[in-house]
């Protein structure tokens, strides 16, 4: 999004919402974005289950 050159902000990451009818753009601090956040999760070591076991072949689903 482009904004005016008085209103540019310090990063390169917004928050963006409506407030009282307004729209509002907020820095997100530095360290704080998305990219940011998943980069500290962990993986998740579960086994996910099977979710097509049993469902038979695409000719036998019924729709």
């Amino acid at each position: 999004m482009r904004i005016p050159k008085e209103f540019e902000l310090a990063g390169d990451e917004v928050l963006i919402h409506v407030e009282d009818g307004r729209l509002v753009l907020e820095e997100v601090p530095r360290g704080r974005g998305l990219l940011q956040l998943l980069a500290r999760w962990k993986p998740i070591d579960d086994e996910f289950p099977d979710v097509d076991a049993g469902s038979g072949t695409d000719d036998e689903v019924e729709l």
